[in-house]
């Protein structure tokens, strides 16, 4: 009876070793994909009269996947949540024309969205739940070492974001 009990006990601990090890390896691989990106990520809100107007999330995407995001542009994943944004469909978010979104003073060559069900929407970092996600596109400027990217409104202000080249 002793043996019996000392061998269940056994076989128990192998099936919960072996069963959490490849749990733990899945967890790892999601979690250095987010931290990798969390480090490249920068969230700031426009705050005007102690009211958010508007927030950016912006990760800068050739730092997290060199393999991926080697091309002749500067790429980003935006999310912008705008507190008080238009009616209009097609002039919402990124498309909201009263307020810009630059890179070094200049204006991004080519922008698409993300949807919910898109691969990389899943592991955005600091992922806001009412903002929209873009793929934001700049052209090189081979001899600036800092990226200062600006989310303007004439009204309610700015917010810088100074992203390092590698």
């Amino acid at each position: 009876m002793k043996q019996l009990f000392t061998l269940t006990i056994i076989i128990l601990t192998f099936i919960l070793f072996s069963g959490c090890q490849n749990a733990m390896s899945v967890f790892k691989d999601t979690d250095s994909k987010y931290e990798i990106g969390l480090q490249h990520t920068k969230v700031k809100p426009i705050v005007y009269k102690n009211e958010t107007k508007a927030i950016i999330n912006a990760t800068y995407l050739n730092s997290v996947d060199k393999s991926k995001w080697n091309n002749n542009d500067e790429n980003f994943l935006i999310g912008i949540y705008i507190s008080e944004d238009n009616e209009i469909e097609n002039t919402k978010f990124i498309k909201n024309s009263r307020y810009k979104l630059s890179l070094n003073k200049k204006k991004y060559s080519n922008m698409k969205r993300i949807s919910n069900d898109d691969k990389l929407y899943k592991h955005i970092p600091l992922k806001n739940p009412w903002a929209r996600y873009y793929i934001i596109s700049f052209k090189k400027d081979k001899e600036k070492k800092i990226l200062n990217l600006e989310y303007i409104n004439p009204i309610f202000g700015k917010v810088e974001m100074p992203f390092e080249k590698e």
